[in-house]
């Protein structure tokens, strides 16, 4: 009976590690991509995930290329107005270096032209 235990707790354990790592690599673990804002973006009313309004901002839905010539559609928002303000919004043909889990963006940082790969750039513009 001890064994039996002993067998299921270590499957059990297992398999708990497997999930945790994947887990983490399809929210966390991010790669590089490139993208650029474009004009035409509006303003509007930012929900939570629950729906609850969270202020004005804007939402952004993009095409972003990896150093391969890959490409995602990463979507992620600013909000711009309101007790839960993130900050400006970005100005349009403003380069932005993300980087992106399958899930979600981590983080988005403003580069310049010249800090895009060459590849990427084409692709781009």
């Amino acid at each position: 009976m001890k064994k039996i235990f002993m067998v299921v707790a270590l499957g059990a354990i297992i398999a708990g590690t497997i999930f945790g790592w994947k887990y983490y690599q399809e929210t966390y673990a991010g790669a590089t991509y490139y993208t650029v804002v474009p004009k035409g973006i509006e303003k509007k009313e930012i929900l939570s995930d629950s729906g609850e309004k969270m202020g004005q901002g804007v939402e952004y839905n993009l095409k972003a290329f990896n150093d391969k010539q890959e490409s995602k559609e990463i979507s992620f928002s600013i909000i711009t107005e309101g007790k839960s303000k993130q900050g400006e919004p970005y100005q349009p043909g403003t380069y932005l270096k993300v980087e992106a889990s399958q899930k979600r963006v981590i983080s988005q940082e403003v580069i310049k032209q010249k800090d895009v790969p060459a590849k990427v750039l084409a692709y781009l513009n």
